[in-house]
């Protein structure tokens, strides 16, 4: 029997297919979509590579400390009278010849090859020490706000997640609801046939069964964006799995809520109380360059015509004090301008400080509220849902309308969905509050966990 054989284009193309559907059909859970966002979101990449920028500079800043050392080579030619003896002088080829006074008044060009290693060894500079010191403290600054920028990250993945499993979720809810309005339509125009149902029940049953259908449209556009969002905190491009439906349970939420442990000072506000006290530093850095400077030097010059390092070098040891005086209106205005940064960070500290106390209050309040809302939409449901069931039986015993059937089956759906709706604000609040409080939004993911 002949086989029959694929094209090469054709075989690539369902393998691509087939590739693609396989990675798809692979859950995405919490765990895995916050590693992905830990090492690929935008904002994490970058506050590694601002993290990285400031650690250069704090390695800049041990130029007032650690010795330099350079090497200088010239070369040179003179007829000045001065130069010429001090060149041959230099050399080491001064001679009884050398005083002649024609030789001395008007020389003969004399050539010079200077060949000097200098080295220079900073002993006190107080504005390099607190240069220095403001180094340091900008890197810790900007090591807390990668840490910070990860956690904020994770909060969105968080949010964004259980974003997508909960619109999933109530896209069910809208699929089962539409199924049994449908079941519902089916049945008024069977009454209708059957005279048990009026036009008016007929009309109601197919307007829900349309509005219901509106709200399913959107329910799926809304996964669709959740999904969109979620892709872009991962770092863009689609989504490495899918993320399944949640049923997050009210037992599970209060307990992630009664567990919480308040660490008390956010990350913001350690990030911004350092970029203060480096603010401070460099003030105090522009303040000392008025101070003098104390520097070692030590250095070596070879000084000959023909080559270089031929004769015995001179060597010069010595200790240089400098002193700027006067620096002028621009030392002056920087040091003004590095006085008034300190102090409007000092004062932003305060100011972040007192707007975070009022936030946590605010989403903790807002959290209070949801969760009694919640308690009361899970008795509303409860009732609903024993309503439906006994609409439904008074129904098949002829006792109560369609269009009664119809409401009780509309009202039990949109309470479902409310209840999925201020899980979702539970667990919003939740991630905003974990970065309120300098605590990990991952722990969040223990509610799925537990679910």
């Amino acid at each position: 029997m002949e086989s029959t054989r694929l094209p090469r284009g054709t075989a690539w193309l369902l393998f691509a297919i087939g590739t693609s559907t396989t990675a798809w059909a692979t859950d995405l859970d919490l765990a895995a979509a916050l590693r992905i966002a830990d090492e690929k979101a935008f904002a994490n990449r970058m506050a590694r590579d601002r993290e990285s920028a400031a650690s250069g500079q704090d390695l800049a800043a041990w130029a007032g400390f650690v010795p330099t050392a350079r090497l200088e080579i010239g070369a040179s030619i003179t007829d000045d009278p001065l130069g010429a003896f001090a060149t041959r002088l230099g050399q080491r080829r001064v001679s009884m010849a050398s005083f002649d006074p024609r030789a001395l008044n008007d020389p003969d060009p004399v050539p010079g090859f200077t060949t000097s290693l200098v080295a220079e060894v900073p002993l006190v500079n107080l504005d390099a020490w607190h240069g220095k010191l403001a180094a340091k403290r900008n890197l810790e600054a900007m090591g807390r706000g990668t840490e910070l920028e990860r956690n904020r990250t994770r909060a969105q993945v968080v949010e964004a997640w259980f974003a997508v499993g909960l619109a999933r979720a109530a896209m069910g809810a809208w699929e089962t609801g539409l199924a049994v309005a449908r079941s519902y339509e089916s049945q008024a125009a069977s009454g209708r046939r059957n005279e048990t149902a009026t036009r008016s029940d007929v009309l109601r049953s197919k307007v829900e069964v349309a509005s219901i259908g509106a709200s399913l449209a959107k329910a799926r556009t809304d996964v669709q964006l959740a999904e969109k969002r979620l892709a872009l905190l991962l770092g863009g491009g689609p989504l490495p799995g899918a993320v399944p439906a949640i049923e997050l349970s009210d037992s599970v939420l209060m307990a992630g809520v009664r567990t919480e442990a308040v660490r008390g000072t956010s990350l913001e506000s350690e990030m911004a109380g350092l970029q203060a006290r480096a603010a401070r530093a460099d003030w105090c850095r522009k303040r000392d360059a008025f101070l003098p400077r104390l520097n070692g030097m030590a250095r070596v010059d070879w000084k000959e015509r023909a080559s270089m390092l031929r004769e015995d070098p001179s060597w010069s040891v010595g200790v240089v004090a400098s002193w700027n005086i006067l620096g002028g209106p621009q030392a002056f205005g920087s040091e003004r301008e590095a006085r008034g940064r300190w102090r409007e960070a000092e004062t932003g500290l305060e100011a972040l400080r007192a707007r975070q106390a009022m936030e946590r209050e605010v989403e903790r309040a807002r959290l209070a509220a949801a969760l009694e809302r919640l308690g009361i939409e899970r008795g509303s449901l409860e009732q609903a849902a024993e309503s439906h069931r006994i609409v439904g039986r008074r129904y098949e015993e002829g006792l109560a309308t369609i269009a009664e059937r119809i409401e009780a089956g509309s009202l039990e759906t949109r309470i479902r969905l409310e209840m999925v709706s201020l899980r979702q604000e539970i667990v919003a609040t939740l991630s905003r509050l974990a970065i309120l409080e300098g605590r990990d939004p991952s722990e969040l993911a223990s509610l799925n966990a537990k679910n």
